[in-house]
């Protein structure tokens, strides 16, 4: 059944192709590509976009002068509200917060494909090297259409490599502690008619840290003791291809493909560790872009992207080492298909609107080989979305108001009919559910570089199959839940100044912000497992600082700062929600000069409670990291980096420990 799923979208994708590439082509020149660099932007950016345009909270431009062995996740904890949870160490699972929010409730995009669709056996931000991208947006509150549906806790839009002009080569390879490799090789081409990026890149560790283990007695400290991680080897593997034609000046097709597999031990729960858990993902995704401009006036254009993703996530545990209470070796396949259809125009240089559509099918077949009964009944999900976007901008386009309404309709057709839950009852739901979300935001930009916004919205997070039908490892899911709501709103202003002196340019910013979420959804401990349920009310308020001096031409001090106070108000009323850390700082200092760059990164993190009645808790670390690199004739690049420098027992889960001081190096070369 799968590989005629498989051989299915291969022989549909590839007449699609043909198809689009009949017309005739006429010459363009491609888009303009940066340097080798890796900033940040906070906030509000300065830089003028395209009307219509909703802009990012975070931009980053992921072309590192020092090379590093680093995932997505690693890069977007640097920003400010953005906290990452990891449940080990490299290629281990990680759980993404913006603002206090669930990890379900970030909406993350790969090349304009959602991550977060209703499965969430998906590859994530832990497992995307850097490397392999070329930019990360953050929208923290509002977030533009094109990245469909709504977010509760904000969304995240990963950009894979875009081709330089000529043809150009990479090639690199790491080496790091806990027997770490990681390799890349890519080559690109910039032309007039196709922009074309091929890579592959590779990962693999044995992950066997030493940590500290309590022996399952948290109150005796006594009998701690130091052992060696088990059963945590992995290994990610990553070809991808990004392919843009342009037919004329006006037309142009962008294709997407992404393939990923991911094997891994599963090391247990603390001191209960696994000896021979296993899981592995195998995930195809791709979409295909066709963009039109100018065929209703010289300002409008038409954009519609099919996309899609076949998702093969398998978990084995023959002596039941963990889990569910009995022996489990399953196979479960996910199906994602979208179409999502746009239309923005400029009517004039105050006005601009996007309006559109999307169907989402998804499907989950769940399979349990030591079942008696091995498969499992398929579960359904269809979603009908609208949308539309107007911007308004006056004074000189010194404000800029936008708003966004979206009619959110989903159709189930699911069931708890796994073999793998010892369930005595069968739940099936064939209901549809009507949601409305919607957006508003004010920008007021006094100055060019000096940014005041406001915005308020009301969001809708749908359930995700692994919260409906978890059955892998310590997650049981519940096919009962209801959807999210939420309404948030934010204040907040940045600022940039230059000078001529020593300190050549400071920026500022500051934001506050609060997010009321009814029928929250969150996995709770219990028996060995944690089970997704509606908990009920939450409020989560806080404020964000943050701020960066260059001086002397080559040095960088950047720091931020968050606040929150994630609390429960349902049955708990007054105590935090689960997972929430109260403060968070990051800072780093860092030097440039002739090829050579160094920078020192330190990352404090508050205590968090670990259940609903804040009985058990991790204690607040503070995490030093230090990293090193040269760049020869612009062609060879080595870098070095030292991550936890102190050697701290740390944890941002109980059960799961994270390494202590661990080294990796790496070279670069380019031609």
């Amino acid at each position: 059944m799968t590989n005629n799923v498989f051989s299915f979208f291969f022989a549909w994708q590839n007449l699609l192709l043909l198809v689009l590439c009949v017309p005739n082509a006429f010459a363009q020149t491609g888009p303009s590509v940066e340097v080798d660099r890796i900033v940040i932007v906070e906030s509000l950016q300065s830089d003028p976009l395209p009307s219509g345009s909703i802009k990012p909270s975070a931009d980053i431009s992921l072309k590192a002068t020092i090379p590093k062995t680093e995932s997505a996740a690693d890069v977007v904890s640097q920003v400010a509200g953005v906290h990452i949870k990891r449940f080990g160490g490299l290629e281990d699972a990680t759980s993404i917060s913006i603002r206090g929010s669930t990890n379900a409730e970030v909406n993350v995009f790969l090349d304009g494909v959602p991550l977060d669709t209703a499965s969430a056996d998906g590859v994530g931000l832990g497992q995307i090297a850097a490397t392999s991208l070329s930019r990360i947006e953050i929208f923290k509150s509002t977030s533009p259409s094109e990245l469909g549906g709504s977010a509760i806790g904000g969304v995240i839009n990963l950009s894979s490599k875009k081709a330089e002009p000529g043809l150009n080569q990479r090639y690199g390879f790491g080496f790091g502690s806990f027997m770490t490799y990681d390799g890349l090789a890519e080559l690109s081409y910039g032309g007039v008619k196709n922009d074309v990026v091929f890579g592959f890149d590779a990962r693999r560790t044995d992950g066997d840290f030493m940590y500290q283990d309590n022996n399952g007695t948290p109150l005796n400290p006594a009998d701690d003791q130091e052992v060696r991680r088990q059963n945590s080897e992995k290994q990610a593997l990553h070809p991808h291809l990004n392919w843009k034609h342009y037919f004329n000046e006006r037309n142009e097709m962008t294709l997407a493909q992404h393939f990923f597999r991911i094997d891994a031990g599963v090391s247990g729960l603390g001191a209960f560790q696994s000896q021979t858990a296993d899981k592995s993902l195998t995930e195809y995704l791709g979409s295909v872009a066709m963009k039109s401009r100018g065929h209703f006036g010289d300002k409008s254009a038409l954009t519609h992207k099919t996309y899609y993703r076949l998702i093969k996530s398998q978990f084995s545990d023959p002596n039941a080492e963990i889990g569910l209470g009995r022996a489990q070796d399953n196979d479960n396949l996910t199906v994602v298909i979208g179409n999502r259809h746009m239309w923005q125009t400029d009517f004039s240089k105050k006005v601009a609107v996007k309006k559109g559509a999307e169907h989402v099918y998804e499907r989950f077949a769940p399979r349990d080989f030591l079942a008696a009964d091995p498969v499992g009944s398929t579960s359904a999900r269809h979603q009908l979305n609208f949308f539309v976007e107007p911007h308004l901008y006056l004074f000189e386009r010194k404000v800029h108001l936008s708003s966004q309404g979206q009619s959110l309709n989903v159709f189930y057709d699911i069931n708890n009919d796994d073999p793998s839950l010892n369930d005595s009852g069968t739940f099936f739901s064939n209901k549809i559910e009507n949601q409305f979300a919607g957006q508003m935001a004010l920008i007021y930009s006094p100055f060019s570089a000096w940014h005041v916004k406001v915005s308020a919205g009301r969001e809708v997070r749908l359930p995700k199959f692994v919260e409906l039908f978890g059955d892998q490892g310590f997650v049981l899911g519940n096919p009962q839940l209801s959807s999210e709501k939420s309404f948030k709103y934010d204040i907040g202003f940045e600022g940039a100044k230059s000078f001529a002196g020593f300190v050549n340019k400071i920026t500022v910013g500051v934001a506050l912000f609060e997010n009321r979420i009814d029928d929250l959804i969150q996995f709770e401990m219990a028996s060995g497992y944690a089970r997704a349920s509606n908990i009920g009310e939450a409020r989560i308020r806080g404020a964000e600082v943050m701020g960066s001096l260059r001086f002397f031409e080559h040095l960088l001090l950047t720091s931020n700062y968050t606040y929150q106070w994630p609390e429960d108000q349902s049955v708990n009323a007054g105590r935090f929600l689960v997972g929430r850390p109260r403060h968070e700082v990051n800072t780093r200092i860092g030097f440039d000069r002739k090829g050579f760059s160094a920078g020192v990164h330190a990352n404090y993190l508050d205590a968090q409670y670990l259940d609903a009645l804040n009985t058990q808790r991790v204690d607040d670390r503070l995490v030093i990291s230090a990293d090193a690199g040269y760049l020869l004739k612009q062609k060879y690049r080595l870098g070095f980096e030292v991550k936890n420098l102190t050697a701290s027992q740390v944890v941002d889960a109980v059960g799961f420990p994270l390494p202590g001081r661990s080294y990796f190096a790496r070279l670069d070369l380019f031609l």
